[in-house]
């Protein structure tokens, strides 16, 4: 699912966030509120998957169970979901211009579409959907 929206969208998104948490001190403020988001995000996305309604998938098989993948996916859920609040927010802020920001804007656009497309395709359906 939205193979080509993590890989190209969010490794542009990820390029924006780390220029910008290596060349500039970071806010703790501005860290703090991004990780919240990205764990707000985070338990949002858990707990629908542990719904009756999600299909089972590698990291959610099915009746409220957790895999090992799907662990290590939610970790990986939560750094992204804090990093995209981080780009954001500077974006918000001003601080991301220019060349950075179209790309910021683009790898979004790109994580957005694809996963527009895989819903779609109806790989994103849920079961007992009524």
């Amino acid at each position: 699912m939205a193979v080509w929206g993590d890989l190209v969208g969010l490794s542009i998104l990820n390029f924006v966030a780390g220029y910008f948490l290596s060349a500039i001190l970071a806010n703790m403020w501005a860290v703090s509120i991004s990780c919240l988001i990205g764990l707000a995000a985070s338990v949002i996305f858990h707990l629908s998957r542990l719904s009756p309604r999600h299909r089972p998938d590698a990291g959610y098989p099915g009746g409220g169970k957790v895999s090992t993948f799907g662990y290590a996916h939610i970790v990986y859920f939560f750094m992204q979901s804090s990093l995209c609040a981080a780009v954001s927010t500077l974006a918000l802020a001003g601080v991301v211009q220019g060349t950075l920001l179209t790309f910021a804007i683009l790898g979004g656009l790109i994580y957005i579409l694809t996963y527009t497309q895989d819903w779609s395709a109806g790989k994103l359906k849920l079961i007992n959907a009524e």
